[in-house]
């Protein structure tokens, strides 16, 4: 704030015929005249003024503008709430106005920065703002409301339908022929091409690998397209390699080969013998390759399709055998005991 400024004022003395007889006696005097102090006045604040030195007060404590803010976002949201109808015509009016200037705007900065020579963006700066606006995607759908989501996933799912009716009912390009440059492509310039790759590319074979899978990975499309069903397998193709590789018949056999557990028993005699009804593989082919039992596979089909387990000598008879059941399931002989076991 300002301070007040004080002025020294002389107010002079009215002249008298006594003050005329003593003027010769005060010059001679060294007593100064008495001087009266007027406060100097101060020029009225705006209200402009007196807003902006509140505003400064506020911001100068975090806590106190902290709810001033919070005060006046609820004040807003009640003046939104509450405004008629021909408010909110005007306001959108308004709205309108002013997008449409500021796309006047971003179009004339658009102009005036493509006549200035751009610097390549490079691609640590791509990823930094790939990731901003993913991040700031994500709050915007946090912040939607089920309504929201709802319609806007719709529209992308119609968006896309479209999209594939239109690829759909286009004819098939010719990329999928063999162009003429690949059918001009002779035998001997595909050796040369070979071996001038083969010369450059390394010995080590992992290293060959590393080399050859990054030669894949950062291929165009067009070469990607070329290369499946040649170099490279589609997701689904890669998908059903994975399961064959983790659930073959040859790694199966082999888990469970020296296992005399029942289930293992049943799940090998019924993987031999549903191998051997196809009938489409020689025997050494289905010994070496999926790992069948040699011994197994010179039998007749006939034998493993009869389930019967070859019996010892000294075993029971049938008739033996119901004798003791009916021994033991005597009335006489077990009792029931009130959680349901039997006991003899």
């Amino acid at each position: 704030m300002k301070l007040r400024e004080r002025k020294q004022v002389t107010v002079p003395q009215p002249v008298t015929k006594e003050s005329k007889s003593t003027s010769s006696d005060t010059a001679t005097s060294s007593v100064p005249a008495p001087e009266i102090l007027v406060q100097a006045e101060q020029p009225k604040k705006t209200r402009a003024e007196y807003q902006r030195e509140y505003r400064r007060r506020i911001k100068e404590c975090a806590e106190r503008d902290e709810i001033h803010r919070e005060h006046e976002r609820i004040r807003m949201r009640l003046i939104r709430r509450n405004r008629g109808e021909e408010k909110k015509a005007a306001e959108r009016e308004l709205g309108r106005i002013r997008a449409k200037r500021f796309r006047e705007n971003h179009k004339n900065d658009v102009k005036k920065n493509a006549e200035k020579p751009q610097r390549a963006t490079t691609r640590a700066e791509k990823n930094v703002l790939r990731e901003k606006w993913q991040a700031a995607k994500r709050g915007q759908r946090a912040q939607m409301s089920k309504q929201k989501r709802r319609g806007v996933n719709e529209k992308r799912r119609q968006k896309y339908a479209e999209k594939l009716d239109v690829l759909r009912a286009q004819p098939s390009t010719s990329s999928d022929r063999p162009t003429s440059s690949t059918a001009d492509w002779s035998a001997s310039a595909k050796r040369k091409a070979l071996s001038r790759s083969l010369r450059i590319l390394p010995r080590n074979p992992e290293r060959f690998a590393e080399v050859i899978s990054r030669v894949v990975d950062t291929a165009t499309p067009r070469k990607k397209s070329a290369m499946r069903g040649r170099v490279i397998l589609s997701p689904r193709q890669k998908k059903r390699l994975d399961f064959l590789e983790k659930n073959s018949v040859k790694a199966v056999i082999s888990e469970i080969k020296h296992s005399r557990a029942k289930r293992d028993l049943e799940l090998r005699r019924l993987l031999h013998v549903a191998t051997s009804i196809k009938n489409k593989l020689k025997k050494k082919t289905a010994h070496q390759e999926l790992g069948l039992s040699w011994n197994f596979l010179k039998k007749p089909i006939a034998h493993h399709l009869q389930h019967t387990r070859k019996k010892r000598v000294d075993a029971f008879s049938t008739a033996k055998t119901r004798q003791v059941q009916e021994f033991y399931n005597r009335a006489d002989i077990i009792r029931e005991i009130p959680h349901g076991n039997k006991s003899t």
